[in-house]
Protein backbone atom coordinates (compact mmCIF):
# COMPACT_ATOMS: atom_id res chain seq x y z
CA UNK A 1 0.00 0.00 0.00
CA UNK A 2 1.47 3.38 -0.91
CA UNK A 3 0.31 6.88 -0.29
CA UNK A 4 1.67 10.11 -1.71
CA UNK A 5 2.36 13.00 0.61
CA UNK A 6 3.58 16.25 -1.00
CA UNK A 7 6.37 18.22 0.68
CA UNK A 8 8.27 21.31 -0.44
CA UNK A 9 12.01 21.12 -0.89
CA UNK A 10 13.53 23.63 1.53
CA UNK A 11 16.22 24.72 -0.94
CA UNK A 12 14.27 25.48 -4.10
CA UNK A 13 10.59 25.10 -3.19
CA UNK A 14 9.94 22.19 -5.58
CA UNK A 15 7.19 19.83 -4.52
CA UNK A 16 8.51 16.40 -3.62
CA UNK A 17 6.24 13.39 -3.27
CA UNK A 18 7.17 10.82 -0.69
CA UNK A 19 5.89 7.28 -0.90
CA UNK A 20 5.19 5.01 2.02
CA UNK A 21 5.44 1.30 1.35
CA UNK A 22 4.12 -1.28 3.80
CA UNK A 23 5.93 -4.58 3.33
CA UNK A 24 4.64 -7.66 5.14
CA UNK A 25 6.99 -10.65 5.29
CA UNK A 26 5.69 -14.04 6.37
CA UNK A 27 7.90 -17.08 6.81
CA UNK A 28 6.48 -20.43 5.80
CA UNK A 29 4.97 -22.64 8.49
CA UNK A 30 6.83 -25.54 10.08
CA UNK A 31 7.88 -28.35 7.73
CA UNK A 32 8.92 -31.90 8.47
CA UNK A 33 12.53 -30.94 7.73
CA UNK A 34 12.24 -28.10 10.30
CA UNK A 35 10.86 -30.52 12.85
CA UNK A 36 13.85 -32.85 12.50
CA UNK A 37 16.45 -30.04 12.17
CA UNK A 38 17.31 -30.93 8.58
CA UNK A 39 18.54 -28.38 6.08
CA UNK A 40 15.96 -28.24 3.31
CA UNK A 41 17.18 -25.68 0.78
CA UNK A 42 14.94 -26.13 -2.27
CA UNK A 43 13.61 -29.52 -1.12
CA UNK A 44 9.83 -29.71 -1.16
CA UNK A 45 9.20 -30.70 2.43
CA UNK A 46 5.48 -30.10 3.08
CA UNK A 47 4.02 -28.30 6.09
CA UNK A 48 3.32 -30.25 9.26
CA UNK A 49 -0.08 -29.94 10.95
CA UNK A 50 1.50 -27.31 13.20
CA UNK A 51 2.85 -25.52 10.11
CA UNK A 52 -0.61 -25.45 8.53
CA UNK A 53 -2.05 -24.06 11.79
CA UNK A 54 0.65 -21.36 11.86
CA UNK A 55 -0.10 -20.45 8.24
CA UNK A 56 -3.82 -20.16 9.03
CA UNK A 57 -3.00 -17.89 12.02
CA UNK A 58 -0.83 -15.68 9.81
CA UNK A 59 -3.66 -15.48 7.28
CA UNK A 60 -6.11 -14.46 10.00
CA UNK A 61 -3.79 -11.67 11.16
CA UNK A 62 -3.43 -10.34 7.60
CA UNK A 63 -7.08 -10.79 6.62
CA UNK A 64 -8.14 -7.16 7.02
CA UNK A 65 -5.30 -5.75 4.91
CA UNK A 66 -5.47 -4.84 1.23
CA UNK A 67 -2.57 -6.03 -0.90
CA UNK A 68 -1.50 -4.82 -4.32
CA UNK A 69 0.40 -8.09 -4.76
CA UNK A 70 1.57 -11.18 -2.91
CA UNK A 71 4.61 -13.23 -3.85
CA UNK A 72 6.08 -16.52 -2.70
CA UNK A 73 8.70 -18.96 -3.93
CA UNK A 74 7.76 -22.05 -5.90
CA UNK A 75 8.44 -24.39 -2.97
CA UNK A 76 5.50 -26.40 -1.65
CA UNK A 77 5.91 -24.99 1.87
CA UNK A 78 5.79 -21.37 0.65
CA UNK A 79 2.79 -21.99 -1.61
CA UNK A 80 0.90 -23.83 1.15
CA UNK A 81 1.56 -20.93 3.52
CA UNK A 82 0.53 -18.28 0.97
CA UNK A 83 -2.73 -20.10 0.18
CA UNK A 84 -3.82 -20.08 3.82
Amino acid sequence: MTSGNPHRNRRNGDIIRTMILHLHLVRHGQTYFNRYNRLQGWSNSPLTESGVADAVKAGERLKGLTFAAAYCSDTTRAQQTAEK
